[in-house]
């Protein structure tokens, strides 16, 4: 099984990748998977190596999705800040979406399903959409927008429809979340109140042998983001931990805006990066929730691709 993830919005090519596994990756970002369940497909973020084909010579959008050659296609930054849902793979066919306005060749094109997650606003450059290739033989039992549990839309989402079982979620645990605080030493008051599923980050889908999290982390734009950051990393963990729990198989993509090793740093090589690297609150996170720090995760390009250089998370 090929899954592919690409955040747009930091791509500048439109020619198609051309993949070998574990060998020709070009990649941004770790996918990563929980200890113990045998689970071992991932790959990252972007994956450009270069191609003699050019996107802008198909002419819809279903034969640009055959081209990457993937099972299942993840795509970060769908939306840009232009008081309307922008898709940047869309530029090729100069089409602007939304959430109201978004048609059957762009949502099922051909053979392709497609599922998305849509900032609460029409304003940002976030929103993820994941595309599964229905002839591959992968047909998603499930999906749901989010990662708390509260995003259920206009029509509530039955029990049997939910990938886990309702007090599974942790906006329903009974354990209190634990917030990051803001300068002033305080906190939300709850996961509805914090707003973490509300700039549509995430689509998670139930494949049946796994579950696939397409995700896109909050970047740390300011000092004042960063509560909003950590707080999203860590709903993040507590939704896998919560799979976890109910022994699934975990496969989580995509953008997480954060390096867990100087390696991955784009200016990891200089010493005053090294000197304190994991000091900072996102990198010490994300360290300790890989396997190498005691965590349940594996970030398996890097369980392949140890010592490779040039795979940058940030």
């Amino acid at each position: 099984m090929r899954i592919l993830s690409w955040n747009i919005v930091s791509s500048k090519s439109t020619t198609l990748p051309t993949l070998t596994p574990t060998t020709e990756w070009s990649t941004n970002h770790a996918a990563i998977s929980p200890v113990g369940y045998g689970t071992s497909i991932l790959v990252f973020e972007i994956l450009i190596p270069g191609s003699d084909r050019s996107w802008y010579s198909m002419k819809t959008f279903e034969a640009m999705l055959s081209a990457l050659n993937a099972d299942i296609i993840c795509f970060q930054g769908i939306c840009r800040s232009q008081g309307a849902y922008y898709c940047e793979f869309n530029m090729l066919l100069e089409m602007k979406i939304s959430k109201s306005s978004l048609d059957r060749p762009l949502a099922c094109p051909g053979a392709f399903q497609g599922y998305f997650s849509f900032p609460v606003s029409n304003k940002g450059y976030s929103g993820v959409a994941t595309y599964v290739n229905t002839q591959s033989g992968v047909r998603p039992l499930k999906a749901e927008d989010g990662l708390s549990g509260l995003n259920q839309g206009k029509s509530m989402l039955s029990a049997q429809d939910r990938i886990s079982d309702s007090s599974s979620y942790p906006s329903t645990s009974d354990e209190p979340f634990d917030f990051f605080p803001e300068d002033d030493g305080t906190t939300p008051a709850d996961l509805q109140s914090a707003g973490l599923d509300n700039e549509g980050r995430t689509i998670i889908i139930d494949c049946g042998l796994f579950v696939l999290i397409n995700v896109y982390c909050p970047a740390e734009t300011s000092e004042s983001r960063l509560p909003f950051k950590m707080n999203f990393h860590r709903l993040l963990e507590a939704r896998v931990q919560s799979l976890i729990d109910e022994r699934r198989e975990v496969l989580v993509v995509g953008d997480i805006n954060v390096a867990s090793k100087p390696i991955d740093h784009g200016e990891g090589s200089l010493a005053s990066r090294q000197t304190g690297f994991w000091d900072h609150p996102p990198r010490a996170w994300f360290k300790a929730w890989l396997k190498d720090d005691g965590g349940p995760m594996i970030d398996v390009v890097r369980m392949f691709q140890q010592g490779r250089e040039g795979m940058f998370t940030c």
